[in-house]
């Protein structure tokens, strides 16, 4: 494992220096709807091309497999149907997904059928053949390794199972890989009322590295104090936290989230009244919007209020951080806090 762990950190100078990584491109998934693979910010992923006419076409079983091992702790398999080898995937999109799903009980993220070699080249499968960590793809069910800062690590061929110890080994290297070594910091941004409080009560949490009070959800850029609480810029009062996802989930983020405010209120807590102290979480990544939802409904489900959770849950729009005499604030002023609100 030593030897993989180093290996790696090679890998991971290597990629740096191709530039660029896989959160800059989209595809369409096999809905037909476009998806930025930014969503998947944090993740490891591996992109495997996929045909339902192959010899390898029993991998569908390992890798549905895989994913289902590993997706708790940050992997997921991205398939990416292809025809240029032997027409082995001549089916429509609907067809892949029926086939997917009723021979293989897929549930990782496919997309819509795309070209991984020629002039046709996908964009995305230009950049991982081009890359020094990549290699032209050789056949059906290549795979591509990406590390959670978004840089390709490994390209392994067919022949490599998805239950092969040469792939997991590396599969586990990256998943328990620290920040320095390819990790990226998990992001939060919230809204629940004056700012002040709110970042009052999530800098000393443990896993919790560091919290900027500033403004976003706005119609204008670079808004000041004034503007925001003039209510005219549509900017919400917010915290954007970064947190160690080895210490603290973003799941534990969002429960602390519901403690320290009232989220049935619309647009104000307590005495702060106004659209700029509305409730609302801004997520990153489709697992966040996942997390939110099914943690809001939890909660209205729990009877706790007599009032429906008023809390907005929405995509994350540009941060602009507030003036630095509103960072840190009680911790420099003093005094009482606006509408605290805390149920332990």
């Amino acid at each position: 494992m030593k030897k993989v762990f180093l290996s790696l950190l090679g890998i991971a100078a290597a990629g740096a220096a191709a530039g660029g990584s896989v959160y800059d491109f989209s595809a369409d998934t096999l809905g037909g709807e476009p998806q930025s693979l930014s969503v998947y910010k944090g993740k490891v992923l591996l992109i495997v091309n996929t045909a339902s006419k192959c010899g390898f076409t029993k991998q569908y079983t390992g890798l549905q497999a895989l994913y289902e091992k590993y997706k708790d702790r940050g992997l997921v398999v991205l398939g990416f149907p292809a025809n240029n080898f032997m027409r082995q995937e001549p089916g429509t999109n609907e067809e892949i997904q029926q086939f997917c799903s009723l021979k293989f009980n897929v549930t990782f993220p496919l997309f819509e059928k795309i070209s991984v070699k020629g002039a046709d080249i996908h964009p995305l499968y230009a950049w991982l053949t081009s890359h020094p960590n990549g290699k032209k793809v050789s056949w059906n069910f290549n795979k591509f390794l990406i590390g959670r800062n978004g840089e390709l690590i490994k390209r392994f061929g067919s022949r490599i199972a998805p239950d092969s110890e040469e792939l997991t080994e590396v599969i586990e290297t990256a998943l328990n890989s620290s920040a320095e070594e390819g990790a990226v910091v998990g992001k939060a941004i919230f809204s629940a009322g004056c700012f002040w409080d709110v970042e009052s009560a999530f800098r000393t949490v443990d896993g919790v590295i560091d919290a900027q009070v500033g403004y976003t959800g706005g119609t204008t850029q670079t808004p000041t104090y004034k503007e925001v609480c003039s209510g005219r810029t549509g900017h919400a009062e917010a915290l954007e936290i970064t947190f160690d996802p080895f210490k603290i989930s973003y799941q534990d983020l969002v429960e602390l989230f519901w403690r320290v405010h009232n989220p049935t209120q619309v647009n104000r807590q307590g005495p702060d009244v106004g659209t700029q102290y509305r409730s609302a979480i801004f997520f990153q990544t489709l697992e966040q919007k996942e997390i939110a939802e099914k943690s809001k409904a939890a909660l209205d489900a729990s009877g706790k209020y007599k009032q429906p959770v008023a809390t907005q849950i929405v995509p994350a729009a540009p941060f602009f951080r507030a003036e630095e005499v509103h960072q840190r604030y009680f911790e420099k002023k003093g005094g009482p806090l606006c509408h605290f609100f805390r149920d332990e």
